[in-house]
Order: C-alpha cells, then structure tokens, then sequence
C-alpha cells in the first residue's frame, strides 16, 4: 500500500469515527432532553434538542420533541413551523402529520386542520388519534353528532389496536418470556378494559 493510499485511508477513518462521535453526542443529549421534556423543563429540553440537532441532523424524534415543546410553551408558530419542515424532509412520519394536526386545532385554525385531517383518513383510518382529533376539531365547531361519530371511530381503532398486544403476548409467551408477555397482554387488558 502507498503513503497516498493510507493517507486516504486514515483521513475516511477520522471522519468516520468523528461522525460516531457527534451521533453518540446527540444521543446522549437526546436522552438528556427527554429528560427535561418528562419533568416539563420544555425551555432546557429545547436547548439540549438543538445542540443534538445540530450535531446530526437527521435526528427526526429530537425535531419532533422541539415542536411539541414549542407547543407546550405556547409558541405554536414555532411549533408548525418545525412540523411541516418534518413532514415535508419525512412524508412518512406519521407522529409529525399528527402533531401537526393537533397544534392546529388548538390555534383554531380549524379549515386546515380539516384538510389535514381529511388527508389523514385517506391514508391512516386505523389510527384512533386521526378519530379522537377529528373530534375535538368537531366540538370546537360545534357538530356534536360528529364529534360522537368520531368518537366512537376511535373507540374502534382502539379496541382493534387491543389485539396486537394479545398477539405480542402469544409470541412472548412462546418464546418463555413471561414477563414480557404478561406485559402486553395487561396493555390488551387495559384498552379493553377501558372501552367496556
């Protein structure tokens, strides 16, 4: 091997184990900012987001914790404006498409959170919360007989939701791990429990 082929080589290594650096670092900030956000410290989990952000850019769940955290402290333009950078870099995030959603309701802007809505049930109709935010949109406009349609859509999605936990716990429970599957199935227990 030649000097110009090991240099080539060390140089791709440094990179290499730089990036893994700054991807462990932001991890670990990530973590730290979950942290902050489960004891509702939204302006230090923003802080600690953002420098793991910038770290890797491709932290999707920590953009997705600065909106909702935008969103806690009231700053929903903040909040959108992080969301539809998601959803447009990540179509497929459905979390996003939801909190998106949400966050416009709760900004009364009622016309496009019913066209993201009705998006959403084109492509996502076994998901209770698309149900559950269709009816909150539907009590703040005043249409009670939708918001209970809505409501009992939800219920639905949530009870056929329900049986994958009991299908999780059956694989557990094969496999010899009880803990596990009485987990789930206590999941399964508590959705349908909640729904008699």
């Amino acid at each position: 091997m030649n000097k110009k082929s090991i240099s080539i080589i060390f140089i791709i290594s440094i990179l290499f184990l730089g990036c893994k650096k700054d991807n462990s670092l932001a991890n670990k900030l990530y973590l730290q900012s979950l942290d902050a956000y489960s004891k509702n410290d939204f302006l230090l989990c923003i802080k600690l987001v953002e420098k793991a952000i910038d770290l890797n850019e491709n932290l999707i769940q920590g953009k997705l914790l600065l909106a909702k955290s935008y969103f806690f402290l009231d700053e929903n333009s903040k909040a959108l404006k992080c969301l539809e950078k998601i959803i447009k870099d990540n179509p497929e995030f459905t979390d996003a498409r939801i909190w998106n959603i949400r966050i416009l309701i709760f900004s009364e802007n009622f016309q496009q959170a019913k066209k993201y809505l009705e998006n959403e049930l084109g492509i996502n109709q076994t998901d209770w919360r698309v149900y559950y935010l269709y009816s909150l949109l539907a009590k703040a406009e005043g249409d009670f007989e939708t918001q209970i349609s809505m409501l009992e859509k939800a219920e639905i999605a949530l009870i056929d939701g329900a049986k994958v936990f009991g299908e999780i716990s059956e694989i557990w429970q094969g496999l010899g791990l009880e803990e596990r599957a009485n987990e789930n199935l206590n999941k399964q227990k508590i959705i349908i429990g909640s729904s008699l």
